[in-house]
């Protein structure tokens, strides 16, 4: 392979990793002797599975993110005893504990397997976890649950437990948490108001409740990929898949570990979803590698347009007419290059309204309002094109790649209205 193709590749997978962190939600209620855990993972994932295995004690899990060669990141398991666990992403705080004499977390997946596969209760799922240095876990939460209802969320640096007969969680870490009620996650807020009066642990009043907790986007429907609900007691698992809670899959744990270890592709199991194809079909640099590529050459040519202009500016200062433009072009080049980055890294632009928001930063927020600007710029850019090539004021080099930079506005500007980020009503 030739050096210049494996270092693209490289970096296009670089652009592949960088996924904004998904919304998820999670319950657990418990009456009487009988507790069930219920998780919505909201994600823009588009290959759901469910996997069995036998080794130690039996266990299913669910997933969709990719992982390697035929594996995918577990985001919910259960075992044979009646064990289960469920995945929130969420920013998590530092600390300056030191955790240099606990044992390392080499690989997350086989580690959340491994406590599913040796713990039966949530007793020793705390003894167990407490032997590792977690803080490799820095942007996950996880809520654990057995049939007794004791269950305990486990943070990078912190253990929370408790014998609660309802618990509500959502993307935030409890620990950090003085007052429940100010807590805004619409999910959030929607699941505890659902238990406050009444709790049951029926089939019916969990996918109730499930339902009230899932998350719909305004571009593309639903944001709730998968919701399991689990039986803790009986051992089953009950999916629902992409806001459909009309059509369920139930599945006995004990009945399809007999069959030995297996995947199943849960798109095989429910009926066509139209929603969910339109979101199949979406085309992103977050599921397809061709556009991530593009992007990200897209990204170092209005990077070097910018830094030849301002090159060329200071080559030429006080001899060029309109060489003070060079400085505005280099602007624009940056601004859009800043823009390709976003494109690369913000998952949530693809299907959040625009102009996107987040939390997270400002810069990413004024990102949102490119589209917009690239539209008023265009023409009078390409009319300034125009006239520094006939005239050849500005010589070959520069002219033609503020020209190149015009076309490169005109692709990003078609795929601005493909992901419709012009869409503000």
């Amino acid at each position: 392979m030739q050096p210049t193709i494996k270092y693209l590749l490289l970096a296009v997978s670089f652009l592949l990793s960088l996924k904004e962190s998904l919304s998820c939600s999670a319950y657990k209620l418990t009456v009487g002797n009988k507790t069930m855990i219920g998780s919505n993972y909201d994600s823009w994932l588009t290959q759901p599975h469910i996997w069995f295995e036998t080794s130690g004690y039996g266990a299913y899990f669910t997933g969709a993110r990719p992982i390697g060669k035929s594996e995918f990141a577990p985001q919910t398991g259960m075992n044979v005893h009646g064990l289960a666990f469920v995945t929130l992403a969420t920013a998590t705080p530092s600390t300056q504990k030191d955790f240099s004499q606990l044992k390392k977390v080499n690989n997350r997946a086989q580690f959340l397997k491994d406590i599913i596969h040796h713990c039966k209760d949530v007793d020793e799922v705390k003894a167990y976890v407490s032997q590792y240095d977690r803080s490799e876990l820095n942007q996950d939460v996880f809520l654990y649950a057995d049939q007794s209802g004791h269950y305990l969320v486990v943070e990078p640096f912190e253990l929370i437990e408790g014998y609660d007969d309802r618990y509500i969680l959502a993307n935030f870490c409890p620990s950090t948490v003085q007052d429940f009620g100010t807590i805004q996650q619409r999910r959030y807020v929607d699941g505890r108001n659902f238990v406050s009066h009444k709790i049951d642990t029926t089939l019916s009043f969990c996918t109730q409740l499930s339902d009230t907790m899932h998350v719909c986007r305004e571009k593309f429907g639903d944001g709730t990929l998968l919701t399991s609900i689990l039986d803790l007691k009986t051992n089953h698992v009950h999916l629902f898949f992409y806001h459909d809670y009309e059509h369920r899959v139930s599945l006995d744990l004990d009945e399809e570990l007999k069959k030995g270890d297996h995947r199943i592709d849960l798109l095989t199991l429910f009926p066509v979803n139209a929603e969910f194809e339109v979101l199949r079909q979406h085309k992103t640099p977050m599921n397809s590698p061709t556009i991530a590529m593009f992007v990200m050459i897209f990204l170092l040519a209005f990077f070097l347009i910018a830094l030849l202009m301002i090159i060329s500016y200071f080559a030429g200062k006080g001899s060029i007419q309109h060489n003070r433009w060079k400085i505005l072009v280099a602007f624009v080049a940056l601004v859009f290059s800043w823009m390709m980055y976003v494109l690369g890294t913000q998952e949530g632009i693809y299907y959040f309204a625009a102009p996107y928001h987040t939390g997270t930063s400002s810069l990413i927020n004024i990102a949102g309002y490119i589209p917009f600007a690239s539209v008023l710029i265009i023409v009078p850019a390409l009319m300034m094109s125009y006239r520094l090539i006939r005239k050849k004021t500005w010589g070959i080099l520069p002219a033609y790649a503020f020209l190149m930079m015009n076309m490169m506005i005109i692709v990003s500007i078609s795929g601005f209205m493909y992901w419709r980020l012009f869409d503000v009503f």
